[in-house]
């Protein structure tokens, strides 16, 4: 989603969970069955997978049918709402369907959205999405994902904000952190769990892969608009959302 904004295109509406696959042929070196993926492809055998700490899985965004790419000169893109999978986001909502909006900060919230229902609230009820239910290794999300989902699009940050605090939090987590697991786990697979953290960590296993951290070009203001706000005929009222942003910008 980063290269796609960089490069001026909008998935637009849809990089939900149904459209973000996994590789899984790393994760399951001796293959599984299609419909029951507990079993091996024979189906005489319990399917054995690894870990993402002993190999690191490819994903893949896939259903770019409503992806458009964007000319800054024009001003901010703007486009009519379409529905997708996800359907939560405000300015799909009530009064907010009929007008136009811009779809990057829309990404932007679909992503969010995705790491607080699918990691940090799974399995979870939807009703009790306060502190105390949050998956306890995640909680370090929750500000990201608070700031990603804002009611007001213009607040929400740009895809390239989201992955340089991603960074960052994730840099100051210790490696025991790192290595626990990203959803919850069955009470009888805990053990496991912990015996083969500790193997790694004994065998000097690093908990991610080595990767070079992204490289961050702040964005010019015009830039930054182009981005997050809507596109408007009236000056002045342009002027101030800029100032408006900024203020904000500030106080994150």
């Amino acid at each position: 989603i980063q290269y796609m904004h960089e490069n001026l295109v909008a998935h637009c509406r849809d990089c939900t969970l149904l459209n973000i696959l996994q590789d899984p042929t790393l994760l399951y070196p001796d293959g599984f069955h299609p419909v029951q993926s507990w079993m091996d492809p024979s189906y005489k055998h319990l399917s054995r997978p690894i870990t993402r700490t002993e190999c690191w899985p490819r994903y893949y965004i896939i259903d770019f049918g409503l992806s458009r790419r964007y000319d800054p000169a024009q001003g901010s893109p703007m486009e009519d709402v379409i529905r997708g999978a996800d359907r939560s986001p405000p300015e799909h909502i009530g009064a907010a369907y009929d007008l136009p909006c811009n779809p990057f900060p829309t990404d932007i919230y679909f992503l969010g959205n995705l790491l607080k229902e699918e990691f940090v609230h799974k399995g979870f009820p939807r009703a009790s999405h306060d502190r105390s239910w949050l998956y306890r290794p995640l909680r370090f999300l929750r500000p990201l994902i608070k700031d990603m989902t804002r009611k007001e699009p213009a607040r929400r940050p740009t895809i390239g904000e989201v992955v340089e605090r991603f960074d960052k939090i994730t840099r100051k987590l210790s490696s025991e952190h790192l290595r626990k697991p990203g959803q919850r786990i069955h009470r009888r697979d805990r053990k496991a769990q912990r015996a083969r953290q500790t193997k790694n960590m004994s065998n000097g296993v690093p908990a991610l892969p080595p990767y070079t951290p992204p490289t961050m070009v702040p964005l010019s203001l015009e830039m930054r608009v182009f981005y997050t706000q809507t596109r408007t005929n009236h000056e002045g009222a342009a002027i101030g959302q800029m100032l408006r942003l900024v203020d904000g910008a500030q106080k994150w």
